[in-house]
């Protein structure tokens, strides 16, 4: 009660008490009184108090709201915390098999690039792709720098269902930021061990976090891609066709309010190094700074390919033209191959063999003349001086990109 409210009451006490005879001590209307202000003094110390609790726990929560979001693990857009791959739990339907686990890990502290301290084992499974199948255990190890390693060790690829834990492969490796929502790998070109799948195409596994409901493994290799089905253990594992690889497909994580996190995807070790980069346009001109950078590298997105790398430097030449030298162009169905020619009126592609065109068809590059390693180039558009290329749209004005290891 406010002042004003306790003011009115004891005039109105007054009043009501001054209209009764009283037979009391004199003193009784002032311990009467007394006692009302006496009351009144104990609520507005219990609302104080209950208003300062309240405030402590605001401050609170605030507080750790803040402290959160300026660490490594901050909140996602959903306001949850992001654990690290460290902490997440073994899961997955090999999970109980100790055996493997114990010499999954083994096989990476033998491996040419060991981790440096201790490893946890997060996943352990098995493909249910019949015809590639494979088994993967998934290992975490903290590095320097509030980051993690996250290797992937495999049996051999069978075609049969039932692969052979004999043998087992550091398939891929990579390092992630503490908090990432998902980890995972395609690895595009077969191991000697392998079995031959009839798709020729990569193998590779995408795991979540703990709780997050929904991953895909998202490919620009491909038109139409089906749907990938989350398991139990937040695992996705992709079938594409050959083509599909790191230098072309992301991880796409959807967290509640269908808002949408994307990372790279690790690229098996036999594979071209794929390595993150940042791209920066300084007087007109393209360049791409990151580790390993060499001349001779192809520097692109998920969605398309952006350019060459063509001096130590890291200037990037982004003319579609300049792609004749770094691999065959060609549509990405039809297969049908040509040449990309500088115009006044764009970039048309001449074709160098028979075959059937169509409006929209998209040409894709095959780097390094290998079939497995497509990056979208553009779609084709007719018109009277014959086909022009519409170059995949937003590629040269991104900021990051991935450079494609040259051999």
């Amino acid at each position: 009660m406010i002042a004003e409210d306790e003011d009115r009451a004891i005039a109105r006490l007054r009043d009501e008490l001054g209209s009764v005879r009283l037979t009391s001590s004199g003193d009784q209307v002032d311990r009467v009184l007394r006692h009302v202000h006496g009351r009144r003094r104990v609520q507005r110390h219990q609302r104080v108090q209950m208003l300062t609790a309240v405030a402590v726990v605001v401050f609170a929560v605030a507080g750790a709201f803040v402290v959160t979001s300026q660490s490594g693990t901050g909140p996602d857009r959903d306001g949850t915390a992001a654990a690290a791959v460290t902490q997440w739990q073994l899961r997955g339907d090999l999970a109980g098999e100790t055996d493997l686990v114990n010499r999954a890990e083994q096989t990476w502290r033998t491996s040419a690039t060991p981790p440096a301290g201790a490893v946890r084992a997060v996943f352990a499974g098995r493909s249910p792709n019949i015809t590639a199948c494979l088994d993967i255990v998934v290992l975490v190890a903290d590095v320097a720098g509030g980051k993690e390693q996250v290797a992937f060790v495999t049996t051999p690829v069978s075609v049969t269902g039932k692969p052979d834990r004999s043998k087992l492969l550091l398939r891929a490796l990579t390092t992630v930021p503490d908090g990432q929502r998902a980890v995972g790998f395609l690895s595009a070109t077969p191991a000697r061990e392998d079995e031959p799948t009839s798709s020729g195409g990569p193998v590779g596994l995408a795991l979540t976090a703990p709780g997050v409901a929904e991953i895909e493994v998202r490919t620009s290799a491909l038109d139409d891609q089906a749907v990938q089905t989350n398991t139990p253990a937040g695992a996705v594992w992709p079938a594409f066709e050959q083509g599909a690889g790191a230098w072309n497909a992301e991880l796409v994580v959807r967290t509640p309010g269908d808002h949408k996190q994307r990372y790279p995807i690790a690229a098996g070790l036999a594979d071209p190094a794929v390595d993150q980069v940042a791209l920066r346009t300084e007087g007109g001109v393209l360049r791409a700074s990151g580790p390993g950078l060499r001349q001779g590298d192809l520097i692109a997105t998920p969605d398309g390919v952006v350019g060459v790398v063509n001096d130590p430097n890291g200037t990037v030449d982004t003319r579609l033209s300049a792609l004749a030298a770094v691999g065959r162009v060609q549509t990405s169905v039809s297969a049908v191959p040509g040449q990309l020619v500088d115009g006044s009126g764009g970039v048309g592609f001449q074709p160098t063999a028979a075959g059937r065109l169509e409006e929209g068809n998209r040409l894709v590059l095959l780097a390094w003349d290998q079939p497995r390693i497509s990056l979208n180039i553009g779609t084709l558009r007719r018109s009277t001086r014959g086909w022009l290329t519409d170059r995949v749209a937003g590629v040269v004005a991104a900021t990051s990109a991935m450079r494609v290891g040259g051999p």
